[in-house]
């Protein structure tokens, strides 16, 4: 049994219970699945989203929930942020799918409480839960593309608290990535070799206050080939993910969750290509466009959430985020910029004492960023017509802050950044009719209709 969720945690579940339309992967459905990475289980089991892979696994993919835009969809882990702002790109290799206790995709607006990139909804992965029995798992596996994988994790009770640690690594000699491919790209079957490290630990101070803090380490190296005059192309790459949470249940109506967080991604590109001669399209030499050249960020701030129940027939969330973020990129010359965020943000919920079969929120956030505003809301409910059909929705604003790339990019003549670029907002809705229904024991029926607009 899962121990010491945070109000952080379960979010996405209360978020559903109030309207939001929530798919859920757990880890067994993705082992049973023999899925190598997160994406794999997004693209097979996530209704309404469209995902492919663009060099197979431990890749960047195009995204699309309900016909969104790749840059309209935030990826966090455990709640940490993991989008690249330089540009609107995304990988999802920064925690294997063994090493997952569950996906969550919540579609929709919900900038509410997490943010810029949020316009189409969010993909939240829950890395292991704690537990104090101890068990734990090893896995090796291989496949025809002379792949090899292996990963195992652990986790129990250790003195006061609880753990979990765990360790993976994927390696491929190389897979044909293109159908197609010119006589001038040499380097034709892609490569990648990933390894991934992690510890969590709660520590459980008093009996109403506990500590948690995680790492995650990835380090990577991934092939890119191309379909002409690619001789090799390299992406070499450090990544850490940490946090610290602090919570704190002050009374039987108040919860406090504070939590810093910090994720840097460093990386280096190389690529050779080909020199071909014109006419005869023999190859006569080679030429270094990138040697190890540097691209990365770090992203790092504070989360603070109180969920309140001072009185019967509503309940109030409110928070505070404050969010840091530099990037430079020396392959597309992105000179060094940093960025600060302040937002504020609240939503008032009911209660079963105020509404049996029905529960409705709305919320507001204020979002400030280098003295550049932005004001978001939304109003959900789900209300329940008889035990096997409800209906649910959300309606609401949402922003995107503009990338590293678009306001600082410099590649003249082709492409030139504007400083001056405002964020981006949506409007939104989501509405759902559906259905759960039993006819026998043991046998279950779901089906749900939707109506998206954005």
């Amino acid at each position: 049994m899962i121990v010491g969720q945070t109000i952080e945690e379960t979010l996405p579940q209360e978020l559903a219970k109030y309207g939001s339309d929530v798919e859920v992967t757990d880890s067994q459905e993705m082992r049973d699945s023999l899925f190598v990475d997160v994406s794999q289980a997004l693209q097979m089991d996530t209704p309404g989203l469209f995902l492919a892979p663009r060099g197979g696994p431990f890749s960047y993919m195009d995204i699309s929930l309900q016909g969104s835009r790749t840059q309209d969809m935030l990826f966090l882990v455990d709640g940490v942020r993991i989008n690249n702002r330089l540009y609107s790109s995304t990988m999802t290799d920064t925690l294997p799918g063994s090493m997952t206790e569950r996906v969550e995709v919540l579609k929709g607006g919900q900038s509410l409480f997490y943010g810029t990139q949020a316009a189409a909804g969010v993909i939240n992965i829950v890395t292991r839960g704690y537990t104090d029995d101890f068990n734990g798992q090893l896995t090796v596996s291989g496949d025809t593309n002379d792949s090899i994988h292996y990963d195992g994790y652990a986790r129990g009770k250790a003195g006061p608290g609880n753990y979990v640690v765990y360790a993976s690594q994927d390696k491929s000699n190389g897979i044909a990535t293109y159908t197609t491919i010119q006589p001038s790209a040499t380097d034709q079957r892609r490569s990648y070799d990933l390894s991934n490290v992690g510890v969590k630990y709660r520590l459980e101070v008093l009996d109403n206050l506990s500590v948690d803090a995680r790492y995650t380490h990835t380090d990577a190296r991934l092939d890119y080939p191309g379909v002409r005059v690619t001789a090799y192309s390299k992406n070499e790459r450090d990544e850490d993910v940490a946090s610290v949470g602090i919570d704190y249940k002050m009374t039987d109506w108040a919860q406090l969750l504070v939590k810093g967080y910090w994720h840097d991604w460093d990386s280096a590109y190389t690529t050779i290509n080909n020199v071909v001669q014109p006419g005869t399209g023999r190859i006569t030499g080679q030429t270094v466009i990138d040697n190890e050249t540097y691209w990365g960020y770090e992203d790092k701030g504070i989360n603070a959430l109180a969920k309140l129940t001072p009185h019967k027939g509503f309940e109030y969330v409110v928070g505070y985020d404050y969010q840091t973020y530099s990037g430079k990129d020396d392959v597309l010359l992105i000179e060094e910029q940093t960025e600060e965020v302040n937002a504020v943000f609240g939503q008032v919920r009911t209660t079963e004492d105020l509404i049996q079969n029905g529960a409705f929120a709305a919320g507001v956030r204020y979002n400030d960023t280098g003295g550049v505003s932005t004001t978001v809301w939304n109003v959900s409910g789900r209300y329940d017509f008889t035990s096997w059909l409800y209906a649910q929705g959300i309606i609401g604003t949402s922003f995107l802050l503009p990338t590293a790339e678009q306001l600082y990019v410099i590649q003249e003549p082709s492409a030139l950044g504007n400083p001056d670029l405002e964020p981006e907002t949506s409007e939104n809705l989501n509405l759902s009719l559906g259905t759960n229904w039993q006819p026998t024991s043991g046998s279950a029926f779901q089906l749900q209709a939707t109506y998206f607009d954005r």
